[in-house]
């Protein structure tokens, strides 16, 4: 399983559709939970900080191994700020 950490820039939740969310935020990626009323959204940017595979395909759980980060924020798994 490949995974891949996004930056959120906002959340919120809002009775609208995907559709209208859309709209408001073009340039980046949207994912949302439906709840019986509303939605959350999560607004989150394109380029992810960095890839990771679970290996071992057991879910998100902090034995996923370094793969890649398209950020740059990463170089072998420490943060360049480090």
């Amino acid at each position: 399983m490949l995974i891949a950490l996004r930056s959120i820039i906002t959340s919120y939740y809002s009775p609208r559709t995907l559709g209208e969310i859309a709209v408001d935020h073009a340039q980046n990626l949207i994912f949302h939970v439906d709840y019986p009323m509303e939605r959350y959204y999560y607004i989150v940017s394109t380029m992810p900080l960095f890839y990771a595979i679970d290996v071992n395909e057991d879910g998100v759980n902090g034995n996923e191994e370094f793969y890649d980060s398209p950020s740059g924020m990463f170089v072998n798994g420490i943060s360049a700020t480090d």
